[in-house]
């Protein structure tokens, strides 16, 4: 020190701090210790104390980078950017967990809040919406609510994007078409849509696409013609709507998000909402 004795316990130096054991004097790495003022600080592999998300002991923990606290009970941004819950002890939360009057979940594996999202946990499915809060939930997918299962669907739908365009396909082993691919994806989610996309059309309501919302299907007619689709409604290709006029759908170039006007500029375009859901 300044005065030229041997330093123990927590200590400043070289623009940050440092703990120095008090009966070896020697200086502590990769531990949590108290200080001699009673409050515990982490510090690493290098001696210097610790801020931010830090894992320790087979979690993670964060330390406020002001006061090199523990944080405790709260949700935090990180040195990252990313938000993550800090539970009680300080350990970093997963699963189901109640925060601010809501519940959320944080995935298992990257402690991230999910949004707009269904998850199945222990057998029931929860729905999760734009800002994370649980909103209902149910055990079975036809039980949930239309934003839920929307939501199924878009996210059953989404496991394929980048897979190939295959005619005919209906199921994840042999692909899927356009109309393939929203059957598939509606009925993981409980509803049960006919085939074809003709059909598909049929069974639901028609709206505008001012009026359209997630989760509704966009159709497009005359997109081929094999000498019999004159009607102007005979519908030769679908897709989910997810918002801000853009659609997932089979096409093509296989399994994609796209703009629906880019389809929409060359084939009429229609709307329709699922009826049973």
């Amino acid at each position: 020190g300044d005065d030229g004795r041997i330093v123990s316990g927590v200590t400043p130096w070289a623009g940050t701090y440092y703990d120095f054991d008090p009966n070896t004097y020697l200086r502590v790495d990769n531990a949590y210790v108290e200080s001699q003022w009673g409050t515990w600080y982490m510090f690493g592999d290098d001696g210097r104390i610790v801020s931010g998300v830090t894992p320790w002991a087979g979690t993670y923990y964060d330390f406020d980078p002001n006061t090199y606290l523990r944080v405790d009970n709260a949700y935090v941004e990180s040195q990252w950017g990313t938000w993550y819950l800090f539970g009680n002890d300080g350990r970093i939360v997963s699963g189901l967990a109640d925060w601010d009057g809501s519940t959320y979940y944080f995935d298992p594996s990257t402690y991230l809040k999910v949004t707009n999202t269904v998850e199945n946990i222990n057998g029931n499915y929860y729905y999760f919406d734009n800002s994370g809060r649980l909103v209902s939930w149910a055990q079975y997918p036809s039980d949930l609510t239309a934003d839920a299962k929307a939501t199924l669907a878009i996210q059953t739908a989404s496991q394929f994007l980048g897979q190939g365009y295959v005619q005919g396909g209906n199921n994840p082993q042999t692909g899927f078409d356009c109309s393939g691919l929203v059957q598939y994806a509606y009925g993981v989610a409980g509803v049960q849509l006919p085939r074809l996309s003709e059909q598909q059309y049929y069974a639901t309501m028609p709206i505008d696409g001012s009026q359209a919302r997630r989760g509704d299907l966009v159709f497009f007619s005359r997109t081929y013609n094999d000498g019999s689709n004159f009607d102007p409604k005979s519908m030769t290709q679908v897709g989910i709507y997810l918002g801000n006029g853009k659609m997932l759908d089979a096409q093509g170039n296989g399994i994609v998000i796209e703009n629906v006007s880019d389809f929409g500029q060359s084939y009429p375009t229609y709307y329709g909402r699922v009826l049973n859901f």
